[in-house]
């Protein structure tokens, strides 16, 4: 039985693994906005996202879903206040990305903003922020990095 439980986990563990490494080669532009947030989530991601931004009944296509999610994104008073009610621990790495120019490597943003965890299955720093819908993560000028939408930087 534990044989099969830690099998499980180990096939856990790569699907993981293989999704985050997916995340990085995605190509991306050197500043990023919105809609290249809007278009990396999937659409259980963005309803998601969307309840938490307080949008209601987010049925139907992935078009009607983005449209309605980046619309809310886009709402200065509302992103403006969410940034504002983010622990320290997430508006100190946002911004750095802004001082950095809005994006910076993937391997320096982990290793300054996600030290190894002391609690197993604790979240990271990166997809806490990445949930959130504040950051994307992908290739700019052929380097995994880690990117603020252009449209956050101004609020920050």
């Amino acid at each position: 039985m534990a044989g099969l439980v830690a099998r499980g986990l180990s096939m856990f563990e790569g699907y993981a693994r293989r999704a985050e490494e997916r995340k990085r080669r995605r190509l991306l532009p050197a500043h990023p906005g919105m809609a290249d947030l809007v278009a990396a989530h999937s659409v259980e991601d963005l309803r998601r996202l969307g309840k938490e931004l307080g949008l209601s009944k987010l049925a139907g296509r992935r078009e009607a879903v983005e449209a309605r999610v980046l619309k809310a994104l886009r709402d200065v008073d509302r992103t403006r206040a969410r940034l504002e009610a983010l622990p320290g621990e997430l508006r100190e790495p946002l911004r750095k990305l802004r001082q950095s120019g809005g994006s910076m490597p993937y391997d320096d943003f982990t290793r300054t903003f996600d030290p190894p965890k002391k609690e197993p299955g604790s979240p990271s720093v990166l997809s806490r922020l990445e949930k959130l819908g504040v950051v994307l993560i992908g290739t700019i000028g052929g380097r995994p990095s880690v990117a603020l939408p252009s449209e956050l930087g101004p609020l920050l």
